[in-house]
Order: structure tokens, then sequence, then C-alpha cells
């Protein structure tokens, strides 16, 4: 069985808006699921690099009570969603997505009334929306960190730095080898 790369999801004790969905629009959630997930105080990914997502639904039943559903701001290259989890309130918010290779695109999220941003890897086309996991192998986030500049907190999950690094060490994830089956 392969190990996976599992970021958490940093240093709020908040739950990370995409952790559980995974099937869902990336957008959602998946911190949880060992995706390759990072905290930030600053909005890294600009509008003018958000795209257009390939995936056609625009809801999501997650099992076990929780259920998704977004949409797309007017013409921009933002979303909206609604994540709904049984006895526990809705929880809403925006997500943009950059493709960082191929399929594969970071995702930044914010919660409404949150100060933090969520940013995760997800393989999303027109009818498959799954997390990316970093295949831990010859991998060194620290290293890569280092090379743009971009401090990571001691569990590896949270980023501090300029948000043009930050943004560099994000796209630098093209060379990494992203896997999408646990």
């Amino acid at each position: 069985m392969r190990k996976y790369v599992n970021y958490g999801r940093g240093p709020t004790s908040r739950k990370s808006v995409y952790g559980r969905f995974p099937q869902l629009f990336f957008i959602l959630v998946i911190c949880l699921s060992a995706a390759a997930c990072y905290g930030t105080k600053k909005e890294v990914i600009p509008p003018e690099l958000g795209e257009v997502l390939p995936y056609t639904s625009s809801s999501a039943d997650l099992g076990e009570g929780r259920s998704v559903s977004f949409s797309r701001v007017g013409s921009s290259k933002d979303y909206r969603f609604r994540l709904e989890e049984k006895g526990e309130q809705p929880r809403t918010g925006t997500f943009r997505a950059m493709r960082i290779k191929g399929d594969i695109y970071a995702v930044q999220s914010q919660s409404d009334g949150d100060d933090d941003y969520n940013i995760e890897f997800y393989r999303i086309t027109a009818n498959v929306c799954e997390p990316a996991f970093v295949d831990p192998a010859g991998f060194d986030v620290e290293a890569l960190a280092r090379r743009h500049s971009v401090e990571l907190n001691e569990d590896q999950d949270y980023l501090h730095g300029n948000p043009r690094d930050i943004l560099a060490f994000l796209k630098a994830h093209k060379d990494v080898k992203f896997l999408t089956k646990e």
C-alpha cells in the first residue's frame, strides 16, 4: 500500500472546506482525505489566473448526510459553494481554480467569515473531480518551499511569504507526481 503526503488542515481548528468530497467539484472540499493541502492568510491565486472548470455538474451528494452545490459568479472565474452536513449549519464560501498541469488544478477556497484560505489539488475533467495526492517518493516539500522563498509551519501545511512567491511555489508543483487513487 502506498503512503500519501497529508498536509493536514492548517493551524486553525476549523475544517477545510474542500476536505471531503471525493467526487465533487474539487472546489468544495478535501483536506481530510489526504490530498496535498495548504493554508495561508493571503489570497494567492489572483482572479486573472482563475479558470473556468471543465466539470459539468453543479452539485454532488457526498453521502453520510453531506451534499454540496456550487455555481460560477457571473462571468468571473470564481465560484460560490454551499456545503450542507447533517446536524451542522450550512457552510458557504468562494473558490477559484488554476491549472497546474494537464487535468491537475490548484483550488483556492475561503469560507465566508473566515480569514484563512485553503489550497488543495484536484484532478478535474468534464465527468471527474477527485483529490490529487502528491506522491511522496522523491518529493521534498521543504526544499521546494525554500527554492521559492516560502516558509512552512512545523506540519508543512501552512504557507507564509509573499503571495507571488507562494504562487510560484504552487506552480512548481507541475514537476511533482500526483496520484489520484489511494
